[in-house]
């Protein structure tokens, strides 16, 4: 996996891999990352497309693990955080 610096970031042995505090992911932060693979006779695969991606900031509507980000909670429904409770019902009138 490439991250923005153009150097190889994680190397793995398996066909996964999952960013977490200790590769710099935080809140409210942005990372771009481009894949590419080698196979086990050498031959390596082309770079991917970019991709990015940006973090949540952390506040959130619920109890977890049943917690809606408030980003998609304002993106949906508004700076009305309040509103969330009630939409379901109030989409069905």
């Amino acid at each position: 996996m490439w991250m923005a610096t153009n150097l190889p970031t994680v190397i793995v042995t398996s066909n996964q891999w999952t960013m977490a505090a200790a590769n710099g992911l935080t809140a409210s932060s942005t990372h771009s990352f481009q894949l590419d693979y080698t196979t086990t006779d050498g031959r390596r695969s082309p770079m991917s497309a970019p991709a990015s991606g940006t973090t949540w900031l952390g506040y959130y509507w619920g109890t977890p693990p049943y917690a809606i980000p408030v980003e998609w909670m304002t993106m949906y429904f508004g700076p009305n955080q309040n509103v969330m409770a009630f939409a379901d019902r109030r989409q069905r009138r």
